[in-house]
């Protein structure tokens, strides 16, 4: 992640908000929505099969899931012909990212699988030197559309040669029997596509909107991004074992404890990333990317951007706890169908924006989107057995849930009006680090609170 804010800090710093980093914005997310496919496989698909109950290591699928890749690469060369100038040029020398994600797929899961953890983790770590060696020629020389699709390409080349070297042993020890299939590798590409489509649609709509709209979508959602990771903590990630355990095992009053306190938790983490975030969202912006080609105004650009995508943040936290347990409880089609009716909303909500501004119209609809997504699938637990039981244990908390959620109203209020000139920034600011301490002591002020954070924060984790 520090690599990733770097990378954008020196994008910032070379390109500003200009039409050609509206350009490579798209493009990166392009290249993101591409690989991300291949990403998501390693955790949901390659990791529990290619290996069997005798350890064995079965590597027939690594050419099909290659073959995917190249498909990708070659549909992005299509689509660069439909356009033309800088975004072509960007479009073409990032091709190759989609083929390179898919060869370090496999190369991954085998890491994974033998406990090669660190190894595994560090891809995102060599994708980034990579993107920052690729950036680094530009910041030397003139800045052009062919270094910066190639600084992608040089990103991704990084992390298939890193994991690639670190497993190789293995490769040449493994069968090359398949043992997914093409049918399944379908199924899942197509439904990752749906379900993490929003970023691309968001930075492609951006695109009929104001010049460097898309720019500052961009580095404002890199932010968000940043947030969400600190927001989520982890948690429904950490919990999902033992919530499949559970479920599986049909012990409803366990998982239920184990959903709600772990949406306890991370309500409790989501909230102390954004109040403390707040009073110093635009000192934290003028620092990341205020340099160069990235003007004051640029800042007080993304610094909006940003505050719109708050609610944002908080929605794909809670989201993500109960979509774990819906993938726990294999209901695929109801994630897929929030997903979709995330982006009917965000459309809707862009076109609606779009009647009052321009500039801002897609991060509001983005935070409208996934608030959209977050009441469908509370929608799909309402309507499952485990809720009764999961309200029961919510209901315990409500005090808290209550002055938790008072506390993130009154934050995202003064961070408004000070964003609006209505209060000052000092007295914004001041009044924002007044409320994290007021919070902080209303919230472990009882030993009812501390109790109950304590247990949250234990069952989740």
């Amino acid at each position: 992640m520090v690599i990733g804010f770097l990378f954008q800090s020196i994008a910032a710093a070379l390109l500003g908000l200009t039409p050609l980093a509206d350009q490579f914005q798209l493009t990166w997310a392009i290249v993101t929505f591409g690989t991300v496919i291949f990403a998501t496989m390693v955790t949901t698909l390659i990791v529990p099969r290619i290996r069997d109950s005798a350890g064995v290591l079965h590597i027939g699928d690594a050419l099909p899931i290659a073959i995917m890749g190249g498909i990708g690469s070659s549909a992005q060369v299509v689509a660069a012909q439909l356009t033309d100038d800088s975004l072509q040029s960007m479009l073409l020398w990032s091709a190759p990212s989609h083929l390179l994600a898919a060869m370090s797929a496999v190369a991954q899961s085998i890491a994974y699988l033998d406990k090669q953890f660190g190894a595994a983790a560090s891809v995102g770590v060599a994708n980034g030197v990579g993107l920052l060696c690729g950036v680094i020629v530009p910041l030397l020389t003139e800045v052009s559309p062919v270094k910066l699709g190639l600084s992608l390409t040089i990103g991704y080349l990084f992390q298939t040669a890193y994991i690639i070297g670190r497993t190789r042993s293995h490769f040449r020890e493994a069968k090359r029997t398949k043992v997914i299939g093409v049918r399944v590798l379908i199924f899942v590409t197509l439904f990752t596509m749906l379900t993490k489509a929003q970023p691309l649609a968001e930075r492609y709509i951006a695109e009929f909107f104001t010049d460097s709209s898309t720019a500052a979508l961009g580095y404002g959602q890199k932010i968000a991004q940043g947030l969400l990771l600190f927001a989520a903590f982890g948690l429904a990630l950490t919990a999902t074992g033992s919530l499949a355990a559970y479920v599986h095992a049909e012990r409803m009053p366990e998982a239920a404890r184990l959903l709600s306190r772990t949406l306890l938790a991370t309500l409790v983490t989501s909230t102390g990333v954004i109040i403390t975030f707040l009073p110093f969202a635009p000192m934290a912006i003028r620092v990341l990317f205020e340099r160069g080609e990235f003007s004051p105004s640029d800042t007080s650009v993304v610094s909006t951007i940003v505050l719109a995508q708050i609610p944002w943040v908080l929605a794909n936290a809670l989201a993500g706890v109960i979509t774990g347990f819906m993938y726990v409880a294999r209901q695929f089609v109801r994630v897929g169908i929030a997903a979709a009716t995330g982006l009917i909303a965000t459309c809707v909500a862009v076109y609606l924006s779009s009647k009052f501004t321009d500039d801002y119209a897609v991060a509001i609809a983005s935070s409208v989107g996934s608030f959209s997504t977050l009441a469908c699938v509370a929608v799909f637990l309402v309507r499952n057995q485990i809720f009764a039981l999961v309200l029961g244990e919510l209901s315990r908390a409500r005090r808290l849930v209550l002055l938790i959620v008072a506390s993130l109203i009154v934050s995202y209020a003064l961070a408004l009006l000070r964003n609006a000139h209505v209060i000052s920034h000092a007295v914004g600011t001041t009044a924002g680090c007044t409320l994290i301490v007021v919070s902080c002591c209303a919230m472990t002020g009882s030993s009812q609170n501390r109790k109950q954070l304590k247990g949250m924060f234990n069952a989740a984790v």
